[in-house]
């Protein structure tokens, strides 16, 4: 933000794309994923997921039983309202890893952590839920100075 605390216009807007373990995990924990990332990042930004992402979340919620079935049910309503962003890979984690590689701007909100090893690996910087609530990441700082 800027000093007087309007959002500066020059910066670009992020495209944050939420992946479907860190919907369910904020479903299942009532988390407001739009108001914990305004306070973290202080910038721009609109909420994404793939098509495939999509596609894990239906089969999910009707394949699931119990909890995990709720949540999902919850999650897929969420990501409803969230900016549709089409690739090519076929799996969920891949779309992520693709997405985030050939679209400017793209970063990942994921609570899977192979693929957060995997995305660092590529040199993409995830972000996640913590257990207290709150979105982190190792690397943090470098997605805030970029324009």
């Amino acid at each position: 933000m800027a000093p007087n605390g309007i959002r500066d216009p020059q910066l670009k807007a992020m495209n944050i794309l939420v992946d479907s373990s860190a919907l369910i995990h904020a479903a299942g924990r009532g988390l407001n994923i739009q108001l914990l990332l305004e306070e973290a990042l202080q910038r721009p930004f609109r909420l994404c997921i793939t098509t495939q992402i999509a596609e894990e979340l239906a089969r999910l919620e009707n394949t699931a039983k119990g909890k995990l079935k709720l949540r999902a049910m919850l999650a897929r309503k969420l990501s409803e309202k969230y900016t549709l962003l089409e690739v090519s890979s076929k799996e969920a984690d891949e779309s992520i890893m693709e997405a985030c590689v050939s679209i400017p701007y793209t970063y990942p909100l994921t609570d899977d952590l192979p693929l957060r090893t995997r995305l660092r690996k590529i040199g993409v910087t995830p972000l996640y839920l913590t257990r207290s609530g709150r979105i982190a990441s190792n690397r943090i700082q470098p997605i805030l100075d970029q324009t």
